[in-house]
């Protein structure tokens, strides 16, 4: 009886060993592709998006473009191709802290240049919902972020301090996407002029 017992339990130990190596073996199946798949995914939709902007993926294209107008306003012309830049940056670096960081500073620099591009429009706009109803028509100024940013920075800074903490904003996060010290470059821009004007003289 013991040795029959034996067998059994022999037999149900292989059973589950290979159920457990079938399960593995289909968990594995096309996980080598999954980031190329994530990839191909969204350059098919920020492929979309590229051909809406231009009226050329019929009338779903047109009003899925015109929805990330009036979110992002004028610069929905660049935003499909920053997001297969971020894509592809998160997937490549396996979303390690250093590319997690540089995504959001590119996502705020959007945000700034949407402001900026209300600013130009119309800086005195009422409210993110004006803006994003004529940027989603008109396909131009800062759609719903860079008018809500606007409005809440017109509201408490006036127009001018609008414009230095958008400036500033975007300086340093242009910065520290591209790890350079914009006051490193300004030195070195002049210690090089200067050495360019004293060989003239010389």
């Amino acid at each position: 009886m013991s040795t029959n017992n034996r067998k059994r339990t022999t037999a149900k130990k292989r059973t589950s060993s290979s159920k457990k190596n079938r399960n593995s073996k289909k968990q594995e199946d096309f996980s080598s592709f999954h980031t190329e798949v994530a990839i191909w995914i969204t350059v098919a939709l920020a492929a979309l998006l590229i051909l809406g902007n231009f009226g050329l993926c019929g009338q779903f294209g047109k009003v899925f473009s015109s929805v990330f107008f009036g979110t992002f306003g004028f610069i929905q012309y660049i935003v499909p191709i920053v997001i297969i830049l971020l894509t592809g940056l998160l997937l490549a670096n396996q979303f390690s802290s250093l590319a997690v960081k540089k995504s959001l500073l590119v996502i705020v620099l959007l945000c700034m240049l949407s402001a900026i591009s209300q600013m130009i429009v119309d800086f005195d706009c009422k409210s993110a919902f004006e803006a994003a109803a004529y940027s989603f028509s008109n396909h131009t100024g800062g759609g719903a972020i860079g008018g809500g940013i606007c409005v809440f920075l017109h509201k408490f800074f006036g127009k001018a301090g609008t414009v230095l903490i958008v400036g500033v904003t975007s300086m340093i996060s242009l910065m520290l996407i591209f790890e350079k010290s914009v006051l490193k470059l300004l030195r070195e821009a002049g210690i090089s002029t200067a050495e360019a004007s004293r060989e003239r003289k010389l």
